[in-house]
């Protein structure tokens, strides 16, 4: 319900409260539309009316028994496009504990070459379990899986690093390089190190985050999930300069589909 549902109230009214209410407080406490019924106060990261024409546009999820029997058997997974031959897929992972109060898992999948949300897995499977489902989509998605190495990623990657049974992995696991010495030789100079993962850093979540708002205010990307749309338009700066999602909300689709 909108502010002008209270006949009490006119232009007039609403631009005086206006002028007395902090950045951002009038969008949750008066809204002028749903989209501004859900905003929380915070200054938005991403381009909500760009989200907006996202979600007007986006496609609808495909029905299970349209899928491929090893994808319509996976937890929580939203498919939006199926996998088209000779194209590439990203795959981004931000990882849980799998506990039941706590964050979700969750798997965005860009297609390489539009960069268009194709599929989404979202469920709290314990790491085994989602490292295994990780495995499959990637199989049916071919392209980059990127893991995030938080806790529960190092677990997740731990899992999927020997998965694979065939004699080829028909998908890269993202990996990157670390010079690290080693603590037990004195004086030792640092060497190379390969690691599987994609780390979070105080740099490179920062610019993860703002190559992928620049992606979707250029809309060089397309998002189909709601779940996707919702959890963006949430997506906040804080006062201290960091994005997060608002205290007691989620935000792994936005890890998720950055990384």
């Amino acid at each position: 319900v909108d502010w002008t549902a209270d006949p009490r109230r006119d232009q007039a009214w609403y631009d005086a409260k206006k002028s007395e209410t902090p950045p951002g407080k009038m969008a949750q406490e008066y809204p002028s539309n749903p989209r501004e019924a859900f905003l929380i106060s915070g200054r938005p990261v991403f381009d909500t009316a760009v989200l907006d024409e996202m979600a007007q546009t986006a496609l609808l999820a495909l029905p299970k028994d349209e899928l491929p029997p090893s994808m319509a058997k996976l937890t929580g997974l939203s498919v939006y496009k199926l996998p088209e031959k000779g194209h590439w897929y990203l795959l981004g992972a931000d990882c849980s504990e799998g506990k039941v109060h706590g964050d979700f898992n969750c798997c965005v999948v860009l297609d390489f070459q539009t960069f268009e949300e194709v599929a989404c897995l979202h469920n709290k499977l314990p790491p085994d379990l989602f490292a295994a489902e990780l495995d499959v989509l990637a199989t049916v998605y071919p392209g980059r899986l990127a893991v995030e190495l938080n806790g529960p990623g190092v677990a997740v990657l731990s899992h999927l690093r020997p998965m694979p049974i065939r004699n080829v992995r028909p998908y890269q696991l993202h990996h990157e390089t670390r010079m690290l010495r080693d603590p037990d030789i004195p004086n030792a100079k640092a060497m190379p190190v390969r690691e599987l993962g994609w780390r979070t850093t105080v740099q490179s979540k920062p610019k993860a985050i703002s190559e992928w708002e620049a992606a979707i205010r250029k809309r060089e990307t397309k998002i189909n999930s709601p779940r996707l749309v919702s959890e963006h338009l949430i997506y906040r700066t804080n006062d201290d300069g960091s994005t997060s999602a608002p205290s007691g909300k989620h935000d792994d689709t936005v890890m998720a589909a950055a990384i």
